[in-house]
């Protein structure tokens, strides 16, 4: 399966966010039954993307909407 392999390939990359292993092996899996397991990994990622975010310096979030005048 062409996304099993993808995700196999995204584990081994050095940098990644905490949370992305654990989700993409449940998804890997197919176990996805257990919603609160699931909805746990996302937020584990989520969390975990923030901080990878800030590690990289990458500015994604804004305080205010651009003004368009």
């Amino acid at each position: 399966m062409v996304c099993t392999k993808t995700f196999e390939e995204s584990i081994k990359i050095d940098s990644k966010p905490n949370g992305y292993v654990e989700l993409a092996k449940c998804v890997m899996s197919g176990e996805l039954s257990n919603i609160e397991y699931v909805y746990q990994l996302c937020e584990s990622l989520w969390n975990g993307l923030n901080e990878w975010y800030e590690e990289l310096g990458i500015v994604y979030r804004i305080q205010e909407l651009p003004s368009f005048k």
